[in-house]
């Protein structure tokens, strides 16, 4: 059957590899030696690399055996339907190649010389950055995937996400039109018929998209070496304009269970620490202040309470508080 859970013995005891059965009362090694190892994010699907640091085979498991998939291989990452996607070994200080593959069939190339990859979270859908130039740190953005038709978007590519559905896809591109600047685009990967990437955003520092797909956050026009920006928002689907949420912010995190919330922060200039506060159709309720910068987050189950960790007396330490009543 499939199983329940892997575990990795330290390097020192042989690095064994182990799997786990539905209650976690048994594990049987599968192989020695194990580098890296994974589940797919969902389905039965799980991998793992064997070998030397830097260069090594990578399994694919299938129910409770795995077979040899390829030889030589830098990083892997499994898909949401168990595929797994890996960059290949190549001279050093050269990028390698992206393959994909699944339980069945031959490895498909996808692109040459990519330094980073990733899957969309819920779809066989990949965008990874290929021809990378390590000077810049910049490539061409290419997507694509078994039964995806592979599309490329230019070069000058620094970062991208997709959805989690893998119908949207937005990247940072660095231009010299009108002076320096690092755009943010974003395109239509659902219909082959769809308008090439549009831009969004001149000067963008940080982007993401909501929970649901449905907009696109980013920071712009930003000031203080990119601690105080305008956070704008914009609709993925149609070209409304953007709409300014708040200004001089510094961060800024969806709630996850209610992809129209957000926890903002702003940075203090008196000490290394934030501002929080939360932000839900237009109005701002404050959390607290002097909040340590990535320590704040909603709470399950229902989001009703932010936990961080506070810098400054009175209460300085770990902190649970109430979202204020405007914003549930």
């Amino acid at each position: 059957g499939v199983p329940a859970g892997l575990a990795r013995r330290a390097a020192r005891s042989g690095g064994a590899l182990l799997l786990l059965d539905r209650g976690f009362t048994a594990a049987r090694a599968v192989a020695e030696r194990t580098v890296d190892y994974g589940f797919a994010p969902a389905g039965p699907g799980w991998a793992y690399t064997r070998g030397r640091p830097g260069g090594t085979k990578l399994w694919l498991g299938a129910g409770d055996a795995a077979r040899p998939l390829a030889p030589a291989v830098r990083r892997f990452a499994l898909g949401p339907g168990g595929e797994v996607a890996w960059i290949g070994e190549a001279a050093p200080g050269e990028e390698g190649d992206l393959l994909v593959a699944g339980e069945r069939g031959a490895p498909l190339l996808l692109g040459r010389a990519v330094e980073e990859f990733r899957w969309a979270r819920a779809a066989p859908r990949l965008a990874w950055l290929e021809r990378y130039d390590p000077r810049s740190r910049t490539g061409v953005l290419g997507t694509g995937g078994r039964g995806a038709p592979p599309r490329t978007f230019g070069a000058g590519v620094t970062d991208l996400e997709l959805t989690a559905d893998g119908r949207r896809l937005a990247f940072l591109r660095h231009t010299a039109e009108g002076g320096f600047s690092v755009d943010l685009w974003l395109a239509d990967l659902a219909d082959p018929a769809a308008a090439p990437a549009h831009r969004v955003a001149r000067g963008v520092f940080g982007f993401a998209f909501s929970p649901d797909g449905r907009w696109l956050v980013y920071r712009t026009r930003c000031t203080r070496n990119g601690d105080a920006c305008d956070l704008e928002r914009v609709a993925v689907t149609g070209r409304a304009p953007p709409a300014l949420l708040a200004s001089g912010v510094k961060s800024f995190d969806f709630d996850p269970r209610d992809p129209g919330r957000l926890l903002l922060g702003w940075q203090r200039a008196d000490l290394p620490a934030l501002d929080v506060a939360v932000w839900r159709d237009g109005r701002l309720a404050a959390i607290d202040e002097a909040v340590l910068p990535g320590s704040a987050g909603f709470l399950g189950p229902d989001s009703a309470r932010v936990a961080y960790a506070r810098l400054r007396p009175p209460g300085a330490g770990v902190v649970v508080a109430p979202v204020p009543g405007p914003v549930r």
